[in-house]
């Protein structure tokens, strides 16, 4: 699987990664699932961006409506952010 999805190296970097971004999903694959998990259990914030959310536990924000509608104006909020830093 490291192969095709580099999987093994994802889950790796979830230990230093400040925050997991997840864009539409229903978390219904092994692997989606897994680096949700692996978020929630390493205490990291997750931002959820979805019509449906389905991340229950950990520290999530939503951003609820369609992706093609928030992330114009989420990635310029956030490219800006880091401009500043």
């Amino acid at each position: 699987m490291e192969t095709f999805y580099r999987s093994d190296s994802l889950l790796a970097e979830i230990q230093s990664m400040g925050c997991l971004i997840v864009i539409g999903t229903a978390l219904e694959t092994n692997l989606a699932a897994t680096i949700v998990a692996q978020a929630i259990t390493n205490k990291k914030l997750i931002v959820e961006i979805n019509i449906d959310p389905v991340i229950k536990y950990g520290k999530v924000r939503y951003l609820l409506g369609q992706a093609e509608q928030i992330l114009p104006n989420f990635t310029a909020l956030l490219l800006e952010k880091l401009k500043t830093k």
